[in-house]
């Protein structure tokens, strides 16, 4: 990794969850319709990765309760701290949850009380989707920390390929635009981002 995108703590946006029979009893949330797809499953494995990737040794899940079923109340970030370390094997010492309201908007609030006296480095990570909607809360919250796509941390760690992604994505023009971007992240990530210009 280079220093330049190392951090003392990270953000992770909570997602969607259901329940399942893994080691954590749950699983990303997934109706099965392609036109309906979140990618929640690129966000969860991208956590895992930049903790792989040393870019930070703390990762803060934050998230609000989600009803998943009759009468069956769930925080997020809680099922996705489960995730990582039951399903994953990260340590439970590399990640903490933070209990919000559940939108983008109830995160970016609990971020901006979490980090109100701190003087850690920290960053946020997302799909690269959401971060537009992630950057406005944020702004209006006054957090300033640089927002990095989860996806730009599997293609670092060679968890997925460009190929991989552009196929997820749907193999459109668009796919093939926004990963090439995902792609020169986690080429800066690595240290290894060289401009068009000075090719």
């Amino acid at each position: 990794m280079d220093a330049k995108h190392t951090f003392d703590i990270a953000y992770g946006l909570a997602f969607n969850v259901e329940r399942a029979e893994t080691k954590s009893g749950f699983k990303p949330k997934y109706s099965g319709s392609p036109e309906d797809n979140y990618y929640f499953e690129l966000r969860l494995a991208g956590f895992v990765c930049l903790l792989e990737l040393g870019f930070t040794k703390k990762l803060y899940i934050a998230g609000g309760d989600e009803t998943i079923g009759e009468n069956d109340v769930v925080n997020r970030a809680f099922a996705i701290v489960q995730m990582l370390i039951c399903d994953y094997g990260v340590s439970s010492d590399a990640v903490e949850y933070l209990v919000s309201a559940p939108s983008t908007e109830g995160n970016m609030s609990a971020i901006a009380e979490h980090s109100k006296y701190s003087k850690l480095s920290a960053a946020i990570v997302t799909n690269n989707y959401h971060i537009p909607r992630a950057l406005l809360f944020s702004f209006a919250y006054g957090v300033h920390f640089p927002m990095y796509p989860a996806e730009a941390f599997l293609l670092a760690a060679r968890s997925r390929t460009p190929e991989d992604l552009e196929k997820v994505f749907g193999n459109t023009p668009f796919a093939k635009r926004s990963v090439s971007g995902m792609k020169g992240i986690s080429d800066a990530l690595l240290g290894q981002y060289i401009s068009k210009e000075k090719k």
